[in-house]
Parts: structure tokens; C-alpha cells; sequence
């Protein structure tokens, strides 16, 4: 029984993951026009900031918390030798295995694995991990610790872990709310809180390591997102990074609109979505020592 229910703590933050309106809502999500022309236009070209050639050209890629495989198949696009996707839901897994039929050629292979389970290099080390919104599902330190010791077995020594995850750092000036929904009319709409204890919104300089922060996303459709993660600050961050066996390069908010989302959206909307909840992500590029 200690087992077991180890075992339903430890997947706690990612349940949603296996309930199907969720993924369907999350799929639909990472393909909007806003999260495109944000998110994933800001962390691909941080990932290739780093490289030579501003490619992925021969180097190895791990996707650790692929999801449906969309960075899994931009790396192989980029020219990546070799790539591996790991998510902890099989749903997740089986979605990316359909829609990269045809991308096997490119040397793509998923898996089905908690990265806390990883305890050798079984799939091999890598030159570049990616780790998008992987590490913030750790809600106390020592499943952190657990993660990054994932990362460190499947890393190559010199090699480039690349992610993002949400910190309590850039909240610390106010209040984090849901402004966002109230003042933005007949478009996109976020929802960001930070809970500690309760379900009301706080200042998060209350908050402490490790504290709830609930993810609500709205898509064009009308579905939503909703999502739990847990926020550090930075110093916890770079602590553990450190004493994990890495170096960072570089940390901190950066999100940014591509030149084609700026046509598609108001200003004021892009300056929202940059400035207040751009603030509140925080990428980081590391390596192993």
C-alpha cells in the first residue's frame, strides 16, 4: 500500500495528461496562432542561439516531456541525427507516434517513461535535451533533484539541456491575477494564479518554494486548459542546477512575438502576453560539466 500510493504521488501533477477532452483541448492549444508565434518561436530560437550554424545539424536530441512530439519533430526538421521523445503518458506517446509517421526516417523514436524512473542512459546520452515545462511538475525538491539526475545520466559531459519553466522570481513585483481575461475583449485569453494554500488569488511574494501555480488557457474554440505546476525562484533553481553537476549559461523571461504574430494581434494584446505573463516564465540554458 506505501508503494502504491507512492506511486499515485508521484504522477499527481501530471494526471491530466491521461484524460482525453484535456488532450485534445492541449492539442489544439500548442497549434493557436498565439502560442505559436510566442512560445514556441521564443524557445526554438533560444534552443538554436547556442548551436553552430543556428542548426541542430548531426547533434543528438532528447525530448524529455515531449507531449505530442512538436519539438520532437522540429529538431528532426533542423537536422538533428538523432532523436528520442520521452512523456510520461502513454496517450501523449501513441498522438506523437501518429502524427511522425512520417518522420521515422529521420531517425525519431518515442517512449512511454516517467523521466524519474530513468536510472541509466538506456535510450543513450545526447548532445541537446529538451525540456519544456518539464521540471515545473516537481513539487517538492527531491523529485527536482530526481529529474535533473535524469538529465545529467542521458546528457553527454559538455552537453546543452535547454528549457522552461515558471518562477516565483519575476512574480515577486505584484500580484499575479486574471486581469488578462477581464481587460482583453474578443480575443486569445490567458489566466495565470498562484495558490499556496487556498484557492484564492495571493501576492506571490507570499508564496514559498514549491507553491501551487495553476495554468488556465483559453482557446479560440472556447476550450480550456487547466493545469497544475509548481513555482521556485531562481536561486533555487540555479542551486540545484549546480549542485546537480551543470553550469548555466543563461536564465531568465525572454518571451518575445515572431514578426508574423505582431500582424496578427493587437499591440497592446502582444504587450501583455510578453511583458506580464512572459514575465513569469523562466528559460534556462545549461551544461553539463
Amino acid at each position: 500500500m506505501a508503494a502504491e500510493a507512492e506511486a499515485l504521488d508521484k504522477h499527481a501533477p501530471a494526471k491530466e495528461y491521461s484524460d482525453t477532452l484535456f488532450l485534445e483541448s492541449f492539442s489544439k492549444n500548442i497549434r493557436e496562432d498565439l502560442w505559436a508565434n510566442t512560445t514556441f518561436y521564443t524557445f526554438t530560437n533560444f534552443v538554436l542561439q547556442g548551436t553552430k550554424d543556428n542548426t541542430l545539424g548531426g547533434a543528438s536530441v532528447l525530448d524529455l516531456g515531449c507531449g505530442d512530439g512538436m519539438f520532437t519533430r522540429w529538431a528532426a526538421a533542423q537536422g538533428a541525427s538523432k532523436v528520442v521523445g520521452i512523456d510520461l503518458s502513454e496517450e501523449q506517446i501513441a498522438v506523437a507516434s501518429k502524427m511522425d509517421d512520417g518522420h521515422h526516417s529521420a531517425g525519431i523514436e518515442y517512449h512511454a517513461k516517467d523521466v524519474m524512473d530513468i536510472r541509466t542512459p538506456e535510450y543513450g546520452e545526447f548532445d541537446v535535451i529538451i525540456a519544456v515545462h518539464l521540471i515545473c511538475y516537481a513539487d517538492n525538491p527531491e523529485k527536482l533533484q530526481r529529474m535533473l539526475q535524469a538529465v545529467s545520466l542521458c546528457l553527454k559531459k559538455g552537453g546543452r539541456c535547454i528549457g522552461v519553466r515558471e518562477c516565483l522570481n519575476s512574480a515577486l513585483k505584484g500580484p499575479v491575477s486574471m486581469k488578462m481575461k477581464e481587460e482583453i475583449k474578443n480575443g486569445p485569453m490567458l489566466a495565470y494564479q498562484i495558490i499556496p494554500q487556498s484557492d484564492e488569488i495571493v501576492e506571490s511574494k507570499d508564496c514559498d518554494d514549491f507553491c501551487a501555480c495553476i495554468n488556465e488557457f483559453r482557446n479560440s474554440d472556447g476550450s480550456i486548459i487547466k493545469f497544475t505546476n509548481y513555482v521556485v525562484k531562481e536561486s533555487t533553481m540555479i542551486k540545484m542546477f549546480n549542485d546537480a553537476g551543470f553550469e548555466v549559461n543563461t536564465c531568465g523571461p525572454i518571451l518575445t512575438c515572431s514578426p508574423e504574430g505582431k500582424k496578427m494581434f493587437p499591440a497592446d494584446f502582444i504587450d501583455k502576453v510578453t511583458n506580464d505573463f512572459g514575465k513569469l516564465l523562466w528559460y534556462f540554458d545549461i551544461t553539463k560539466l
